[in-house]
């Protein structure tokens, strides 16, 4: 849901009777919290640091899947989109598509030599990182 420049998103948690409120503001700051749907409360254990115990792993877990849902959704293009406005409004040079097996990977081509200059394309921060649960 929109309201204004800011979206608010309102997610069940699978793995309870929870409902994760996220909001993300216009500047690109996200927050959110995890309520209990019986009692209306705050799930306060979603922000302590150190081993609550299984129920609230798999809180956290279903939660962090969420945002990273939202950042792999929404903050991902905006990005990549910033950087092709800057190209173009530097260089004057528009990206090219040429990959058909990865349609959404773009390249900057030299205009003279048609080499390449620059490539986007997104990578799972698992592939960079080593992190096996990201990949």
């Amino acid at each position: 849901m929109k309201n204004g420049d800011d979206y608010y998103l309102e997610v069940p948690l699978k793995s309870a009777n929870f409902l994760a409120k996220i909001r993300i503001l216009s500047a690109g700051k996200v927050s959110g919290n995890v309520y209990d749907l019986d009692t209306g409360e705050e799930y306060l254990l979603l922000r302590v640091e150190s081993n609550t115990g299984s129920f609230s792993a798999v809180v956290k877990a279903e939660y962090r899947t969420i945002l990273q849902d939202i950042a792999g959704k929404c903050f991902v293009k905006a990005q990549a989109d910033r950087i092709k406005d800057e190209i173009k409004a530097r260089y004057g040079d528009e990206s090219d598509f040429p990959f058909k097996k990865f349609p959404d990977y773009a390249v900057f081509r030299n205009p003279q030599n048609r080499k390449w200059y620059g490539l986007l394309m997104a990578v799972l921060l698992g592939k960079l990182t080593g992190d096996e649960k990201d990949k």
